[in-house]
């Protein structure tokens, strides 16, 4: 009876002990999965960050073999703006207020499997066909916006890509629906786009066209044309811009909307801009031997990248003492948009150029977000 009793006693010993021992593993379980999500959460939005949702997407189709999933990725026209003009306060508010509207449709519907914050304003999901379709949601977003945030005038883009493959990495996937996103820009009234093979087709184009740039370069390919610039009141021409050109040996003479964007994107724009201003300068010495009175200024462009560049104003300087011309005849054109993210450093520089002597001109006014303030401050 004794030991029986003893036994008893040590069973009920064990099994408190494994009670225990199993209310600390439940414990360690529900430490580690909040440490998981702390980690996996972006702090700002609510949402997965970029790793994690990569990682999420990639296990949720291992798991569910499907045919119609697909990853809609979008982001808000000019919300870098918003940061710039109104302040960072209220671009993060609207961000956090997205990724909970986000979090809201993942809860609420059985489309959106998986959702990400992938960088500043760019937003991506994992989807599936269902009741509600991708244009519903589109409505939902932008609808919400306009709504909530009506004061920023915001307009929300989407780009789709249909996984026929779900070993690809998310993060090509991803990459597939912003080209896509992308295609939709400066278009009015086209917001939405998949993914096909005619996007993939212009990106193996572009591949090419990057892969001969230097040599292009080198081998003076560009063309400078001069559209001048007309005084309708005393019938004269007051000025003109040079646009350059790519005259290609096998595609023929191609526009910058081809190729601008990649040089930018490569860095490369800054060897063009300077091979530019170098044949501009050339030619106004041409001009100014034949015709000794010529006073026309010639206007050139000068890139975002251009001005990241410490040494943008010494350049430029030396630029028209190697050929002795006056500084009013180089009139430097920036873009509108180029003083998106930093406009006071970029004032500064304007500040700089024009004490120096250049005039500085705004280029495309009125295709960004607030251009009064913009041009206000400038």
């Amino acid at each position: 009876i004794l030991l029986s009793r003893v036994r008893n006693l040590l069973a009920i010993k064990e099994s408190f002990r494994v009670s225990e021992q199993n209310k600390v593993n439940q414990e360690l379980l529900k430490a580690k999965e909040a440490i998981i999500r702390t980690v996996e959460t972006d702090e700002l939005t609510g949402v997965l960050t970029k790793q994690a949702f990569y990682i999420h997407v990639r296990d949720y189709l291992k798991n569910h073999p499907g045919s119609n999933y697909q990853i809609v990725r979008f982001d808000l026209d000019y919300f870098s703006l918003i940061n710039d003009v109104l302040g960072v306060k209220t671009g993060d508010r609207i961000l956090k207020d997205i990724g909970q509207q986000i979090l809201h449709f993942q809860k609420t519907t059985n489309e959106v499997l998986v959702s990400g914050h992938i960088e500043v304003d760019h937003f991506a999901i994992l989807w599936v066909s269902g009741k509600v379709t991708i244009e519903e949601l589109f409505s939902y977003i932008d609808g919400w916006l306009k709504k909530n945030h009506k004061a920023y005038n915001l307009n929300c883009r989407i780009g789709i890509y249909n996984i026929t493959d779900p070993s690809i990495d998310p993060a090509l996937m991803c990459d597939r629906a912003l080209q896509a996103l992308r295609s939709t820009k400066g278009l009015f009234s086209q917001r939405i786009a998949y993914y096909d093979d005619s996007i993939r087709k212009i990106r193996m184009a572009e591949t090419e066209l990057t892969s001969e740039m230097e040599g292009a370069l080198a081998q003076n390919q560009f063309e400078i044309y001069y559209q001048p610039q007309y005084n309708y009141e005393t019938k004269e021409i007051v000025g003109a811009e040079a646009l350059v050109r790519w005259n290609h040996p096998h595609k023929g003479l191609l526009t910058p909307n081809i190729f601008l964007p990649l040089f930018e994107r490569n860095g490369l724009i800054v060897d063009l801009d300077n091979y530019v201003w170098d044949k501009v300068c050339q030619q106004l010495v041409l001009w100014r031997k034949k015709f000794p009175d010529w006073k026309i200024p010639i206007s050139v462009n000068i890139s975002r990248v251009d001005t990241y560049g410490e040494d943008l104003c010494t350049r430029l300087k030396k630029l028209v003492h190697k050929y002795h011309l006056p500084y009013k005849l180089l009139r430097l054109e920036i873009t509108e948009s180029a003083y998106v993210g930093d406009a006071k450093r970029l004032c500064k520089i304007v500040e700089q150029l024009t004490k120096i002597g250049f005039m500085v001109e705004m280029d495309d006014f009125g295709s960004a977000y607030s251009s009064l303030i913009m041009l206000k401050d400038i």
